[in-house]
């Protein structure tokens, strides 16, 4: 593969792509505040590889920091080659009154309250460095953020969420999150859904499926970050 001719260094940690369907907010419900996301983006949102220690011994063949584009994708088939394990969960955490997070054990939400699902696809390494195990890769997530309008709202899965909004017993809205992976094709597969509906949640997971499979293109730029446990 020929290097990209940029030698711009990349800033590691900031290869995030979103797009979001704005709620509604005629419901006189109290939506979601940058607070809400104060816990839950320290326990889920990955970030770059500032640690030199970490870095080069998570992948020896890029072996200084920070590194260029270059360096990135001269190595990329070496990156991938230490990314060996595979993840694939659900994951829905209800937000509390004092932006504390709970995992939601049941599938039944009542009336008013808060909730975040993630579905993640992880693409990682486990790295060790100073006693410490932390995953190292990429992660390609679907996240709804809604609201519960009424009592027993079925939140037991994406597809689920979406018939619930379509009845009108949530408003909330989809992000399409892409941590660790950049270039031209990346951007053209992220899809702008006009609402959260059952096609917009199938468009999203579609378009994960679809960048699952590029990783090994030309064009794209894979950057991996460290995923908090």
């Amino acid at each position: 593969m020929k290097p990209h001719k940029s030698t711009s260094k990349l800033v590691v940690g900031l290869f995030t792509l979103l797009v979001a369907v704005c709620p509604n907010t005629s419901s006189g419900i109290d939506l979601f505040t940058t607070a809400d996301f104060k816990e839950l983006n320290s326990k889920t949102v990955p970030k770059g590889i500032n640690d030199p220690k970490l870095f080069t011994t998570a992948f020896p063949a890029v072996n200084k920091t920070p590194a260029t584009v270059d360096d990135y994708l001269a190595n990329k088939k070496a990156i991938l080659g230490e990314l060996a394990n595979h993840d694939v969960y659900v994951r829905a955490y209800s937000v509390e009154a004092d932006g504390k997070l709970t995992y939601l054990t049941a599938s039944i939400a009542a009336k008013g309250k808060k909730i975040v699902v993630q579905q993640d696809y992880l693409n990682y390494k486990n790295v060790e460095a100073d006693g410490k195990t932390s995953k190292v890769g990429v992660v390609l997530r679907v996240q709804a953020e809604l609201v519960t309008k009424s009592a027993d709202v079925n939140l037991s899965g994406l597809f689920a969420i979406g018939l619930a909004v379509k009845a009108g017993s949530a408003a909330g809205q989809l992000r399409v999150q892409i941590h660790g992976m950049s270039g031209e094709p990346v951007s053209t597969l992220i899809p702008l859904p006009s609402e959260i509906s059952e096609s917009s949640l199938q468009t999203a997971m579609q378009a994960v499926a679809s960048l699952k499979a590029k990783f090994y293109d030309d064009k794209v730029i894979i950057v991996p970050q460290v995923i908090p446990d």
